[in-house]
């Protein structure tokens, strides 16, 4: 009868492991999802550039939230309109 006791309560502490495991696991999923999560208003957004002109020189310029990058053609070099006074 002692034996089975013994049998029984190491039967338990294993399920009750078993358990616990399952829900730390389902706990972590959830608040992992949460955390990478893209916000709605970034889901189906394109991010496209502003683009600011150069005044002094007439050259192009793509704004990102990132940075300014120069706007360039094909041959790489920088896209510079020249400005007429009128």
């Amino acid at each position: 009868m002692e034996k089975f006791e013994r049998e029984c309560d190491r039967d338990n502490r294993r399920f009750g492991f078993f358990v616990l495991a399952t829900f730390a696991a389902c706990v972590a999923l959830v608040l992992g999802v949460q955390y990478f999560r893209v916000p709605p208003q970034m889901q189906k957004t394109p991010v496209l550039p502003d683009i600011f002109v150069d005044p002094a020189t007439g050259c192009q310029y793509l704004k990102f939230y990132s940075g300014v990058t120069p706007r360039l053609l094909p041959d790489g070099t920088p896209f510079c309109v020249k400005q007429t006074e009128s």
